[in-house]
């Protein structure tokens, strides 16, 4: 059985319940934990991020969300083609940007991952995470009967099944 008459849309609605858990879970916490706890170091991801500039391995133009600490480093206005800088005016480049990288990582390590939620709010978030779920239950049975895999008699024993199912699991 597979469904499909209402396109799948099951999916937006299950990403969605993922993304409120992922917000709960990592509600007050600094991205510094967050990143230890999901086992990942952020200096390894700022080292791949971050790699210096070279003629070898540069983009055609400059990065056009750098500041203007950077561009003024180097004296260039923005959308300069990088193959216009020497060399020295590349190691400035790339000083600048470390630097500024290394400000915006340590501000980023320091803050929260989006606001902060009472205790209040978590627990409408967790109520709506119920509802989200319950309405997938009916999402999914209907669908089911439009697209011909089940028939009424189906229908309303998969939908009361589910239903039971689901009460037992948020439990």
């Amino acid at each position: 059985m597979s469904g499909g008459t209402l396109n799948y849309n099951h999916g937006c609605l299950e990403e969605a319940i993922d993304n409120i858990e992922k917000r709960i879970s990592d509600n007050g916490k600094t991205l510094s934990q967050i990143w230890a706890e999901r086992g990942e170091a952020m200096d390894e991801f700022a080292a791949e991020w971050f790699k210096p500039w070279t003629v070898l391995n540069h983009p055609y133009y400059l990065d056009d969300n750098a500041s203007d600490a950077a561009y003024d480093a180097i004296g260039y206005p923005h959308g300069t083609p990088f193959s216009f800088l020497t060399q020295s005016e590349i190691e400035d480049w790339n000083k600048v940007r470390r630097k500024e990288f290394k400000r915006l990582l340590d501000e980023h390590n320091n803050s929260t991952d989006g606001p902060v939620y009472t205790k209040k709010t978590i627990a409408e978030f967790k109520k709506g995470i119920k509802a989200i779920r319950r309405a997938l239950v009916y999402l999914h049975a209907i669908d089911y009967l439009l697209s011909g895999d089940d028939g009424e008699e189906s229908f309303h024993a998969r939908l009361k099944e589910d239903l039971e199912k689901l009460k037992n699991e948020q439990r």
